[in-house]
């Protein structure tokens, strides 16, 4: 599934994308955004919607679906 993670920061709006598995724990796509961007993991947070996300979710268990899915950072 398309994933993309979107964040306001100094310079605009920055977009990354991730191709991640309906089962695949979101935990690993939270640590490849916090090591590209250099931000400690334990200083970011990501949402869908209003929901914060843990490391532990999954696209299947938060019933996102196949379409692309947008979180924010």
């Amino acid at each position: 599934v398309s994933v993309k993670v979107e964040a306001e920061g100094a310079d605009g709006l920055n977009e990354l994308c991730f191709s991640v598995r309906v089962a695949t724990p979101l935990g690993k796509m939270m640590k490849a955004w916090c090591d590209h961007h250099q931000v400690p993991a334990d200083e970011a947070a990501f949402l869908l919607g209003e929901k914060v996300l843990k490391p532990e979710d999954t696209l299947e268990s938060l019933s996102c679906g196949t379409d692309g899915v947008v979180f924010r950072a």
